[in-house]
């Protein structure tokens, strides 16, 4: 994985010193806030420590033990590949990626699981707008858009890291709300 972040623990817990915390896919952030549903909404607070144990690799008794300093890195980690787009966490994590120019590519920080390293995007049209329009299951018509624009199916998109995943809906954003001068 090349999103991750090796940190020193300012207090090891037992025979732990050091912790490589690892980027999440959508597919697993999705499944980690399935996890968290308590009585139809998100327990943010458990979200929070299923996120802490998923990217650190520590169980729930390790998490417990840790310093509260060293917990407050694996959430700074957290808040940053979950909100930030793949630019962003490459300049935090000092990775080596280069975004790219042009409005119709999609470099990715993390490669899908099936080696892509890229995507070329084409624009949405009117009939698949007309289609989105119809469609009254937000996560289907999501991945409708997703689908069409990327050439991606539904498995490799849900195989994106995070930061990919927002820079893809910056890109799509910006396809259904500007106008083609912004393109030119």
């Amino acid at each position: 994985m090349k999103i991750e972040k090796k940190i020193t623990l300012l207090s090891p817990v037992g025979d732990v010193n050091e912790v490589t915390l690892k980027g999440l896919t959508w597919q697993e952030d999705k499944d980690l806030t399935e996890q968290a549903m308590v009585k139809g909404k998100v327990d943010t607070l458990k979200l929070s420590w299923l996120r802490m144990e998923k990217v650190s690799g520590l169980d729930v008794i390790k998490l417990d033990e840790m310093a509260t300093p060293d917990i407050n890195v694996i959430k700074s980690f957290i808040v940053s590949i979950i909100t930030e787009k793949s630019e962003a966490v490459a300049e935090e994590l000092d990775i080596e990626f280069e975004p790219s120019q042009d409005k119709l590519h999609l470099a990715l920080l993390q490669p899908l699981e099936d080696g892509t390293k890229s995507i070329k995007l084409r624009y949405p049209t009117g009939k698949l707008t007309k289609m989105l329009d119809q469609e009254t299951n937000d996560d289907r018509r999501c991945f409708m858009l997703c689908e069409f624009c990327t050439g991606l199916s539904e498995l490799q998109l849900k195989s994106m890291s995070t930061p990919d995943w927002n820079s893809l809906q910056d890109i799509l954003d910006n396809f259904l709300q500007k106008s083609a001068a912004f393109f030119r």
